[in-house]
């Protein structure tokens, strides 16, 4: 819990660009919470990159409604 506050506080506080890489992406609630926060960076017109690295999470993301906004390379 206090790893996911720290990481969604770092989200609201960007400027400029954010970075998320991770083996793993869940539509739980955590997971859609950190989207939550991702979409609304870009809102604010801060650069947001998604990197998931491995087939899990792509697995995961893949036709997940919360994962609608992101484009998915293989």
């Amino acid at each position: 819990t206090e790893a996911l506050e720290y990481r969604l506080k770092m989200i609201r506080e960007a400027k400029e660009e954010v970075i998320v890489s991770t083996f793993d992406f869940n539509a739980d609630t955590g997971g859609k919470d950190v989207m939550s926060a991702l979409i609304e960076a870009a809102h604010r017109n801060v650069h947001v990159r998604l990197i998931v690295d491995g087939i899990s999470g792509f697995l995961d993301m893949l036709g997940r409604s919360v994962f609608s906004g992101t484009r998915l390379y293989r």
